[in-house]
């Protein structure tokens, strides 16, 4: 073979070599894309939970409802948010509404028994008049018509990431519930909004 090929064809080899592994200096082997395939982006998994224009128009209908049962009850009514632990411990808050106004709100608690069963309610505390809301520990002194309107903000709201809205209406198509809730945590997740709700209407 004559030298001047020889030694052209060991010059090819080498940088061809040098390139498939990235020998060069200062340089990186770049990994070359193949043809109609995306990289993998870890973060384009995360989803953010937006707002569903459904719940704003089941939210509508139900305030709508609403307006005509607190007519026929003539805005005397009651209702209950209940809360139970993971550890048994349950509360109840009563909230008593005449004339489209909170006249009461009462705390109750109990705890589970040496079977884990719940004892039943004791009261702690009972609020009329001027002292209404000035306990802390207990779900607020609203009124519905108060609320919808709590419920009327969220579902108009985007759902922050990792969270998780729920809006529930009843057979009567009364709002039940609507709070948002971080759905990272499994047990007794910190909601924000309107809790479940056990209404109980009153004859005008």
């Amino acid at each position: 073979m004559n030298i001047s090929r020889l030694v052209f064809a060991i010059l090819i080899g080498a940088c061809a070599y040098a390139y498939s592994f990235g020998e060069e200096k200062g340089q990186e082997k770049k990994p070359i894309p193949s043809p109609g395939l995306k990289s993998f982006d870890p973060s384009a998994n995360k989803k953010k939970n937006d707002s569903n224009p459904l719940d704003a128009e089941r939210l509508s209908k139900s305030l709508a409802t609403w307006a005509k049962t607190r007519e026929l009850c003539g805005g005397n009514y009651s209702y209950k948010v209940i809360k139970s632990s993971f550890t048994g411990h349950r509360t109840e808050t009563t909230i008593v509404v005449r004339d489209n106004k909170v006249v009461e709100r009462k705390f109750e608690s109990s705890q589970p028994n040496f079977l884990g069963k719940p004892e039943p309610p004791k009261l702690e505390w009972m609020e009329t008049g001027k002292e209404i809301g000035s306990h802390k520990n207990a779900p607020e002194a609203r009124t519905m018509d108060e609320l919808y309107m709590v419920a009327k903000k969220l579902v108009e709201a985007e759902v922050p990431e990792n969270h998780v809205r729920s809006l529930g209406i009843d057979n009567q198509g009364l709002l039940q519930h609507c709070f948002i809730r971080d759905n990272r945590i499994q047990d007794d997740a910190p909601m924000s909004g309107v809790p479940g709700i056990q209404l109980t209407l009153e004859k005008k």
